[in-house]
């Protein structure tokens, strides 16, 4: 439901395996989505040709599914033109770096960080440079155990 209507975007996780899954997700819950993995296993050559991909127009919406700390050429270009979610615990440092991108010219789009606590739990921001602040989107909590988790996580 997060990607409908976006034509790019990029999910960050930490884990390999975990890239694999979203990818493979997105794919079966979006049929008009293609999404690009990339990530430490990804050849050199298969990053950059995703990259390229990933910035040229296409016939379908794509989304990056990206590990943390795996590439570092193109990735602001990548970033520039997109939506950015990060997936699993994000620090404070992730979610400020994502700020950081959304200030830079020419990118003054809203960027969105989405932390997955636990399953069931899902924590939605909006970062907006122009309006100066960062803004709650919506926090959904269906499991009350995932709800005391959340909790704690942020005591």
């Amino acid at each position: 439901e997060m990607l409908e209507g976006l034509d790019r975007a990029v999910v960050w996780t930490r884990f390999r395996n975990r890239a694999e899954f979203v990818a493979k997700r997105i794919e079966e819950h979006f049929p008009w989505t293609e999404a690009l993995l990339i990530t430490g296993a990804t050849s050199e050559k298969r990053t950059a040709h995703d990259l390229r991909r990933f910035k040229e127009s296409s016939e379908k919406p794509l989304v990056a599914v990206c590990v943390y700390g795996t590439i570092s050429e193109g990735i602001n270009e990548l970033v520039a033109a997109s939506d950015v979610f990060f997936l699993d615990w994000t620090t404070v440092k992730d979610v400020a770096q994502a700020a950081d991108r959304c200030d830079r010219p020419p990118q003054t789009r809203q960027v969105r960080c989405v932390t997955l606590y636990a399953k069931g739990t899902i924590d939605e921001v909006a970062i907006d440079r122009e309006a100066g602040k960062v803004r709650p989107l919506r926090a959904l909590l269906r499991d009350p155990k995932a709800y005391e988790f959340l909790e704690e996580k942020r005591d």
